[in-house]
């Protein structure tokens, strides 16, 4: 059984989750746990280096706080996740405190995967009541099937 992280929460369990901005000290017991990738949303590449340097897949899509990420963010993620989701390995996202950025990317994935904007709302404040999403996000994310599609 793997022992997981107190600090993290799932959208989909075991497999890809939300959390604050790790420690350096947090890496090891990440890695350990079968998380190998992470996705920073921070206006700053900071950390990505030292994630590489962990043994961590590492991606950096930049969201400035309160905002929601473009289309291609979104897709750039997914792409990340699902080669890595596809070998069994979790991923987690990340921004300074793991709430709204953190919130919308998660929200994003599971909204490009098919589930309901609605649903997914309902999720996001379930597991994560601190994610209190923008309203440019939440637009965002009622609009994503849409633009998807486009």
């Amino acid at each position: 059984m793997k022992l997981y992280p107190n600090y993290l929460w799932w959208v989909i369990p075991e497999k890809l989750a939300g959390m604050p901005r790790p420690l350096l000290a947090d890496l090891p017991q990440l890695y350990q746990a079968q998380i190998r990738g992470i996705v920073s949303v921070m206006d700053e590449p900071s950390g990505i280096k030292e994630y590489q340097e962990a043994g961590f897949s590492a991606l950096w899509l930049p969201i400035t706080g309160g905002k929601a990420p473009t289309v291609e963010q979104v897709l750039e993620f997914v792409k990340f996740a699902d080669s890595l989701l596809k070998k069994n390995q979790s991923v987690v996202v990340h921004c300074t405190s793991g709430n709204r950025r953190t919130g919308t990317l998660l929200a994003s994935y599971l909204i490009a995967k098919g589930e309901d904007p609605k649903i997914v709302l309902h999720l996001i404040q379930k597991v994560r009541p601190t994610a209190e999403l923008r309203e440019a996000q939440i637009n965002f994310l009622s609009n994503l099937p849409m633009l998807l599609n486009q």
